[in-house]
């Protein structure tokens, strides 16, 4: 249900000076001085009348507090008009779980959001801005789920993008992160798409803060661990993705290398780095921008893949169909005229292996493109080089094989770590993987790596 909460309360507040001209530093830092925002507690409460009336100060409009119903969640908005009819969603969410402070997780991310409105309320815009600050995230992302309900479909269509703000401005953290977590079970699953996450990126770079997906150092490995496992964390970035709702995740939080107090009594302010949060301002007002010169939600593409530019589904295949056409055309069996039978079975039976990868390679490509790119890929560039030293032969395998068998370390520690939960692949996607590089394996082989190459039986066997 949509209302307002201690509209007294709030307009009382208004005039308390808390939010205009102060830092996104100092705002997550207001936000948090009073300990753990559990749902219900006194500091939970005094957090949410301090967004409200930071809200009110910087001039925005609609400021409400909306309760959801049945429960002791509260949900905080505000609007900042536009000309046209369409919004963007700037959110981040302000509750805790028991006994952390929560400077991190995620008085940072409101600390952000607020900073930007100050910013976006003295730019002209096209699409309103909607500033939202969900409750409940740490117990399931109650609070926006209920918040999409209750908007309803015509609601959730007028959203242009959503970009959710969580664990920023970490000292010492690396680069910054593009998280993209899908919704929903792996039958159902969205992914932020390719063009909301290209326009993020860029506003990044526009601003001198590039960013990396998934992870900071080891981006495509982690981009591969998402594509095909299911993790524990979660974000109110998925329930915008289950209902169709362009949506992504921007955060400090690297998987790979976890914020050590995540969750914790020691997420303190000194993990926030100021000019770290400051640039985290830049980058989300940048991104609103960008996102406000656009005529419309642009095509859902989720299946791709960043590597320096994103690369869509129509870029993956071409490159997939590209390295096709070069492992048929190097890998032709030569002339089968003037062989006997026995010849033309030990021909055959060379050129088998090779043909087997091909066809499972191009069903990889079709089929399964951005996991493909990461792991299937790399083979046929190896089969393509056919070193004819063992030696090389080897490298060629291990070197080829490399992000395999990175992505099944990964997992075993993910595994131990108690953060893997499922499995994204389909089980008929798995097998088609393990077979395509049991097949490379087979052909690089020792055995059957020199009856490949063309020619070799050319003169085996001919008739006398």
């Amino acid at each position: 249900m949509r209302g307002s909460l201690g509209v007294g309360i709030v307009l009382w507040l208004g005039s308390s000076g808390v939010g205009l001209a102060w830092s996104s530093h100092d705002l997550a830092l207001r936000i948090a001085e009073h300990g753990p925002r559990v749902p219900g507690g006194e500091a939970h409460e005094i957090a949410r009348d301090r967004l409200l009336a930071s809200l009110i100060d910087i001039g925005l409009s609609d400021v409400v507090a909306v309760p959801i119903g049945g429960t002791e969640l509260v949900n905080v908005e505000a609007v900042l008009p536009g000309r046209g009819d369409r919004e963007i969603v700037l959110a981040a969410h302000y509750d805790t779980v028991a006994g952390s402070p929560g400077v991190v997780d995620n008085a940072s991310g409101c600390g952000v959001v607020l900073a930007a409105a100050q910013r976006l309320a003295e730019m002209p815009l096209e699409y309103s801005v909607r500033f939202v600050f969900f409750d409940g995230e740490e117990l399931g992302a109650l609070g926006s789920r209920a918040w999409l309900d209750a908007l309803g479909p015509e609601g959730q269509d007028r959203i242009l993008a959503a970009i959710h703000l969580d664990m920023v401005g970490i000292r010492d953290s690396a680069q910054p992160i593009v998280l993209t977590y899908p919704s929903g079970e792996p039958s159902r699953q969205r992914w932020t798409p390719a063009w909301l996450v290209h326009a993020v990126a860029r506003a990044g770079e526009s601003v001198g803060f590039p960013m990396q997906v998934a992870d900071s150092r080891w981006s495509l490995l982690m981009q591969l661990i998402s594509r095909t496992v299911r993790l524990v964390y979660d974000s109110d970035s998925s329930a915008f993705l289950a209902v169709h709702v362009p949506a992504v995740l921007l955060s400090d939080f690297s998987i790979l290398h976890p914020f050590p107090d995540y969750h914790s009594d020691l997420d303190s302010p000194s993990h926030l780095d100021e000019e770290r949060m400051r640039r985290w301002t830049e980058v989300v007002v940048a991104g609103v921008r960008r996102l406000d010169r656009l005529d419309g939600r642009p095509r859902w593409d989720d299946e791709f893949l960043e590597a320096g530019r994103v690369w869509i589904r129509r870029d993956l295949l071409w490159v997939g169909f590209v390295l096709w056409v070069c492992l048929v055309i190097r890998d032709r069996p030569g002339p089968w005229k003037g062989l006997d039978n026995r010849a033309r079975s030990q021909r055959g039976r060379a050129y088998l292996p090779g043909f087997l990868f091909r066809g499972l390679f191009l069903l990889v490509a079709l089929w399964i493109p951005a996991v493909g790119a990461i792991l299937v890929y790399p083979l046929a560039g190896a089969a393509l080089w056919k070193p004819k030293s063992d030696l090389w032969r080897w490298v060629a395998l291990v070197l080829a094989l490399t992000p395999a068998l990175a992505w099944s370390v990964v997992l075993v520690s993910l595994q131990l770590r108690g953060v893997l939960v499922g499995w994204n692949l389909s089980a008929p996607r798995t097998l088609l993987l393990v077979v395509c590089c049991a097949t490379f394996v087979l052909l690089q082989s020792r055995c059957y790596n020199s009856d490949l190459r063309r020619g070799d039986l050319s003169g085996s066997g001919a008739s006398r």
